[in-house]
Order: C-alpha cells, then sequence, then structure tokens
C-alpha cells in the first residue's frame, strides 16, 4: 500500500489538535470508570462487547476518512481567503 505524504492544515490544524487530545481524554476518563465500576464490571464487559461488534466494522469503514474532511475544508478555506491564502505559507 502507497501512502501519500502528509498534507499540513494551514488553517484547521489548531481543531485537528483539539480532537486528537480531547480523544485521550476520554479514553483515560473511560478507563478510570471502567477501572472503578466495580459489581457493575461484568455488565459493563457485555456492553462494551456488543458495541465493539456493532461498531467495529464502521469505525474500518471510515478509519482516516475525518482527517481527509479536516483537509478538504482547510482547502476550501484557504480558497474562500483567496490570495491572502499564498502569503500565510505552507
Amino acid at each position: 500500500m502507497v501512502q501519500e505524504p502528509k498534507k499540513n492544515l494551514k488553517y484547521l490544524g489548531l481543531v485537528h489538535a483539539l480532537v486528537f487530545q480531547a480523544n485521550a481524554y476520554l479514553l483515560a476518563l473511560y478507563i478510570f470508570a471502567k477501572d472503578s465500576s466495580g459489581p457493575l464490571r461484568p455488565g459493563l464487559d457485555n456492553v462494551e462487547g456488543v458495541v465493539k461488534t456493532v461498531v467495529g466494522p464502521l469505525y474500518h469503514k471510515i478509519e482516516g476518512k475525518p482527517l481527509e474532511l479536516l483537509q478538504f475544508v482547510d482547502s476550501k478555506v484557504c480558497m474562500f481567503l483567496g490570495s491572502s491564502c499564498h502569503q500565510v505559507g505552507a
């Protein structure tokens, strides 16, 4: 599989960083809640298994697409700003 070079985001890089950071915090919160679930743990494990079974194929289908969408919107912002886009630099 040939991967294309990563395109940096000129205007929406902060959005990408914020989503990445929020994902890390939510994962840490989820792990803490799961470890602290006590007697509810078996039920939580059942629900987690069902969610993984249902959402897993969908996740693999859209994996990488949100970044492509963000790059597309970033290029449209560049087009909207017009000539000032080229002054910002790559």
